[in-house]
């Protein structure tokens, strides 16, 4: 299945704001609006940054570690 860059974005819209998106894409909110909006379309930079932070968004977490916090981690 492939995956647009717009639902990219919306899956990454999910946990953060328009803002925080803007920021992490180098765009204006209102750009980021405007994508989702499907009334215009992220250029080919904005796009592979976009890839690269769904990409990250789709990683496992980290596992929690086991040691005991109380012990200094024995």
């Amino acid at each position: 299945m492939v995956t647009t860059t717009i639902e990219q974005l919306r899956a990454l819209r999910e946990d953060r704001s328009v803002r925080q998106l803007a920021d992490e894409v180098g765009t204006s909110a209102e750009m980021i609006r405007r994508w989702l909006r499907g009334e215009a379309q992220p250029r080919a930079d904005r796009a592979e940054t976009i890839r690269q932070l769904f990409i990250e968004l789709k990683k496992p977490k980290a596992e929690v570690s086991e040691a005991n916090p109380f012990t200094g981690g024995k």
